[in-house]
């Protein structure tokens, strides 16, 4: 297993749906992953992104923190078109990730429905992304193999459980208050029956929004397709992120590079 060279070289021993209405929501998910929208509170936002917001949040009755991801836009017309995709990424993560266990995996408490948008209920990350670590501190040669080797345990533990991340960079790593990172984000991961992976159908929705190209092999990028070794190739530029201090270029300049290196190794 692919996974298994990344874990001994750190010595560590889907389908597309229709959105969910909120009456078909409590059939659809079982009663033990619904979190009453009661029991929240949503306390600030915390960033907005192409696919929604997240917040930072309690839950009742121990006033738990947890962070709220929440897919809706804020222009009418945009909502009706894109609606669908937001809501069938978050609807992936939340199935996807409901009952994966894992101490370097952002824990899924459940789902909801807050002001009429589906919600998924996280894990709080007091030490934010793994990106804006590498672009503030210094970290020692000990600390990025610590990093890393968390990191690892998490797709080690995804690989056994057949989940294709297919968005592993270090802006989707998280680190709780005692600074163990784990996987977050899996908006388009996929749950494979088997080992042999595939190819996403050309109509699937997957292939109507930005795909994440520096981090993905050219089989993907090209032919979008999709198995354990891909995540395999995007640890791999996690390791060059780390190790360059997050300074991966998003210059237009190197995505160009980036395309022409794909084009001349056809």
């Amino acid at each position: 297993m692919a996974m298994d060279f990344i874990f001994r070289c750190f010595g560590i021993s889907r389908r597309d749906k229709r959105v969910v209405s909120q009456k078909d929501f409590y059939r659809q998910y079982s009663a033990r992953s619904i979190v009453d929208s009661k029991r929240i509170t949503v306390l600030k936002e915390i960033c907005s992104g192409s696919f929604g917001k997240i917040y930072k949040g309690t839950v009742k009755p121990n006033d738990i923190a947890v962070a709220l991801k929440i897919a809706h836009c804020e222009d009418a017309q945009a909502k009706r078109k894109d609606s669908l995709i937001h809501e069938n990424l978050l609807q992936i993560e939340a199935e996807s990730m409901m009952d994966v266990d894992h101490q370097n995996i952002v824990k899924t408490y459940g789902v909801s429905f807050i002001q009429n948008n589906f919600t998924i209920v996280l894990e709080w990350m007091e030490g934010g992304s793994l990106k804006n670590v590498l672009l503030n501190n210094e970290l020692t040669q000990k600390r990025q193999i610590e990093v890393l080797r968390d990191a690892a345990q998490g797709m080690h533990h995804l690989t056994r459980q057949n989940i294709v991340h297919r968005d592993l960079a270090a802006r989707n790593c998280l680190l709780d208050e005692k600074g163990v990172v784990k996987i977050a984000d899996f908006g388009l991961s996929r749950v494979n029956s088997t080992r042999a992976g595939g190819f996403s159908r050309k109509k699937s929705f997957i292939r109507q929004i930005p795909i994440p190209m520096r981090w993905m092999p050219k089989e993907s990028v090209e032919m979008h397709f999709f198995d354990e070794l891909t995540d395999v190739w995007s640890f791999g530029v996690l390791i060059y992120e780390v190790l360059s201090k997050g300074l991966f270029s998003s210059e237009p300049a190197q995505l160009v590079k980036i395309s022409r290196i794909l084009k001349l190794s056809r």
